[in-house]
C-alpha cells in the first residue's frame, strides 16, 4: 500500500515537469491570485510657496496656513461640503451660548481630545491659548491675575507687555476693536470643559472668527509662551496630522497622528513640493513627480485631460481675489484714478489668466454677502484717463510742460513716459515665482506709458514682500496681492487690508484718518459692531462705493475661476471656493 502511494507521487512529480504537468500546474497556480500591493498613502502636492511662519498666531500667508490647518485645530470650522458653508463645531461640541448684550460667548468643549505630545485638551488649555494670543497682540489678557497665576496645572505668564524684540502679531487687526483696543477682554474657565469668552465690544463676525486658524488650540507644554514657534521647531496641535519637517523652498511634510480624536487619517503623509514657477510645477504633475495639483494652469489642461490616469475637476469662481494696492502717500488720488482707467482689465483676464478669471470690480467677492456689483467702477478708457491728468490742478501743468494735449497721439504720450521727464514715475512689486502677478505688472507698465507715466516692475522673494508691507512700506508705490479669506464675513476683505489699525495695510490707506473727509474708515469701524443685517448691508454698500468711486486705494482685478487636478486613484478631497486644503478624508485606492 505504501509502495503504491510512492509511485503515484513520483508520477505526479514527473507530470509537473512534463508539458502536461506544466498545464496542470499553471491552472492550479492561476487559482491563487497574487495580492496587489496597497497603494502608497502619500499625497505629494505641488506648490510654488514655502512656509513663512509656523506659529498660527503670527502666520498670515497661504503656504503657512495650509500646513497649520492640518496640524492644529480651532474651536470651530466651516463645512465646505455644504454649499451654504456654515460654521460648525470642531473642538467645541456646539455653537456658543451668547449673552443678550452680545459680549459673552459660553462654549462647551470636546472631551477625550489629545495633542500630539499627549497633553489632554480642556478648558484650561483653551484659556491658555486665547491668553497667549492676547499677549502677542501686545495687550495682556491676564492683567487681572497676580504674577505666577496657575490653573489646571498650567502657568499663565502673560500678564506682562510684549518685549520690543517680538513683533506684535500681524493678525492682530482681527482681534482689535475699532479704536485699536483688545477685542477679547478675558477668557474664563467655567468648568473643566466649558469656557466663557468676554468681549470688550460686540463684533458681528466673532462667531466666524472663532474658526480662524490663528485661534488654533496649542499645547502649553510645547508652545513657547513669550515668542512665536520657529520653523525648526515642531508645531504641536490636535489635528489629524503632525508636523514632520519644513525645508524652506524645498518641501514641507506632515504625517498622520494615530491618536487623532476622529480616528487616524487614511493618508500616511502629505508633502508639499515647492517649485520655482508655475510652469515647472505643472510639468511635474504631468510627469508624475507630484500627484495632486490644486489650481493647474490652463495651457496644461489638454495634456491633463488626455491622460487617463489624471482627473481635472472644475471648482468654479473662488472667494479668493487679486488686486493692486496703491501707496496713497506716494500716489495722489487723481493719479490713482487715472491709472485705474488706463489699465486693460480684459487683457489680464484673457491673456494673463487665459480666461480663468472674472472681473472683480469691488472689494467683496461674488458669493459673499453684501457684495455690490452695481457700482460705477473703472473700465479701460485711455482717453478718459488722459483727460483726468490734463485737467488736474497738479498734473495738468506737468502735461502742458511736456507738450501734451487732448489731441496728442499715442506715440507722443509714450515718448514722454520713456523720456527723461515722464509725468510721474512709480514702482510695482510682485513676488518671484508668481508669473501671473509678474504679467499684471508687465501690462501695467505697458498701459501707463499711454498716459505718460513710467512704471518699473520688480520681483522679490515672497518673504521680502511681506517684510516690506510690515516695516518698509515706504519702498512700495504699488504691489499686487491675493487674498484667501480667513473666515466668510465681508469684514475680512476690508479691515485686515485697508484699516488704519492693520499692520499689513501696506498702502497706508486711512492712516491719516479724518472722519470728515475720509468716511471709509468710519464705515469700516461701524460695520464691525453692527448686528442688524440690513443696516450692516447699507454700511458695506456705502463703503464699497467710497472706495471704488472716490478714493481708489487700489484696483480690484479678478476673482479666479479655478480647477483642481490629481491622479485618478486619489479620492476624498473637497474642492472649495476659499482654497482650503484639508487632507483628513483623502486616500488612494
Amino acid at each position: 500500500m505504501e509502495r503504491k502511494n510512492i509511485v503515484i507521487v513520483l508520477l505526479a512529480i514527473a507530470l509537473i515537469f512534463s508539458g502536461v504537468g506544466n498545464i496542470i500546474l499553471g491552472s492550479f497556480l492561476g487559482l491563487i491570485q497574487p495580492t496587489p500591493p496597497a497603494p502608497k498613502q502619500e499625497a505629494i502636492v505641488a506648490t510654488t510657496n514655502t512656509v513663512v511662519d509656523l506659529d498660527p498666531m503670527y502666520a498670515y500667508d497661504t503656504a503657512s496656513s495650509a500646513v497649520i490647518e492640518n496640524v492644529a485645530e480651532s474651536l470651530y470650522t466651516i463645512n465646505w461640503s455644504d454649499p451654504t458653508y456654515p460654521t460648525v463645531p470642531l473642538l467645541a461640541t456646539a455653537l456658543p451660548t451668547i449673552s443678550p448684550d452680545g459680549k459673552e460667548y459660553t462654549i462647551s468643549l470636546r472631551q477625550g481630545v489629545y495633542f500630539h505630545d499627549g497633553t489632554l485638551f480642556n478648558a484650561y488649555v483653551a484659556k491658555w491659548t486665547f491668553d497667549r494670543y492676547n499677549y502677542f497682540i501686545n495687550w495682556s489678557g491676564n492683567s487681572y491675575y497676580p504674577d505666577g497665576y496657575t490653573a489646571g496645572g498650567y502657568d499663565f505668564p502673560f500678564n506682562t507687555s510684549l518685549p520690543v524684540t517680538v513683533l506684535p502679531t500681524q493678525t492682530a487687526i482681527l482681534f482689535k476693536t475699532a479704536t485699536g483696543l483688545l477685542l477679547i477682554n478675558r477668557t474664563e474657565v467655567v468648568s473643566d470643559y466649558v469656557i466663557k469668552i468676554v468681549l470688550n465690544e460686540v463684533k458681528a463676525s466673532f462667531m466666524a472668527l472663532l474658526g480662524f486658524y490663528g485661534t488654533s488650540m496649542l499645547s502649553p507644554n510645547h508652545a513657547p509662551p513669550h515668542r512665536y514657534y520657529r520653523n525648526d521647531e515642531k508645531l504641536v496641535g490636535t489635528g489629524p496630522f503632525e508636523l514632520s519637517y519644513i525645508l524652506a523652498d524645498v518641501e514641507q511634510k506632515i504625517v498622520k497622528f494615530d491618536n487623532y480624536w476622529k480616528g487616524p487619517a487614511q493618508l500616511d503623509s502629505v508633502i508639499w513640493s515647492v517649485f520655482d514657477d508655475i510652469n515647472t510645477m505643472n510639468q511635474a504633475f504631468l510627469s508624475g513627480d507630484v500627484n495632486v495639483l490644486l489650481g493647474p494652469d490652463r495651457p496644461f489642461f489638454t495634456q491633463i485631460e488626455a491622460d487617463p490616469n489624471l482627473d481635472l475637476v472644475y471648482v468654479g469662481n473662488l472667494f479668493s481675489s487679486t488686486w493692486i494696492t496703491f501707496n496713497v502717500d506716494h500716489i495722489p488720488v487723481a493719479m490713482r484714478k487715472a491709472i485705474a482707467y488706463a489699465y486693460n482689465y480684459s487683457y489680464i483676464i484673457n491673456v494673463v489668466y487665459l480666461g480663468d478669471a472674472i472681473r472683480w470690480p469691488t472689494y467683496i467677492p461674488m458669493g459673499i454677502q453684501y457684495a455690490n456689483y452695481s457700482l460705477n467702477y473703472p473700465t479701460f478708457d485711455r482717453t478718459f484717463a488722459r483727460n483726468l491728468l490734463l485737467t488736474d490742478p497738479t498734473y495738468g501743468p506737468i502735461c502742458a510742460a511736456a507738450g501734451l494735449t487732448a489731441a496728442s497721439t499715442d506715440a507722443q504720450w509714450i515718448a514722454v513716459a520713456t523720456g527723461p521727464n515722464p509725468i510721474a514715475s512709480f514702482n510695482y512689486t510682485w513676488n518671484l515665482g508668481n508669473t501671473k502677478r509678474q504679467g499684471m505688472g508687465d501690462r501695467l507698465s505697458f498701459d501707463l506709458q499711454y498716459i505718460g507715466v513710467d512704471l518699473s516692475s520688480l520681483g522679490v522673494a515672497w518673504g521680502d514682500l511681506l517684510d516690506a508691507l510690515l516695516v518698509d512700506r515706504h519702498k512700495l508705490d504699488s504691489y499686487s496681492l491675493g487674498w484667501a479669506p480667513d473666515y466668510l464675513d465681508p469684514e475680512n476683505w476690508f479691515n485686515p487690508i485697508w484699516s488704519n489699525q492693520s499692520d499689513i495695510n501696506g498702502g497706508n490707506y486711512n492712516v491719516n484718518y479724518n472722519p470728515a473727509t475720509a468716511p471709509a474708515q468710519r464705515l469700516m469701524d461701524a460695520a464691525l459692531t453692527e448686528t442688524d443685517p440690513q443696516t450692516r448691508k447699507l454700511m458695506y454698500w456705502e463703503l464699497q462705493r467710497e472706495m471704488v468711486e472716490v478714493d481708489y486705494p487700489g484696483m480690484p482685478l479678478i476673482s479666479a475661476v479655478n480647477y483642481d487636478a490629481w491622479v485618478s486613484n486619489f479620492h476624498g478631497y473637497v474642492s472649495n471656493p476659499a482654497s482650503r486644503a484639508y487632507w483628513y478624508g483623502c486616500y488612494f485606492s
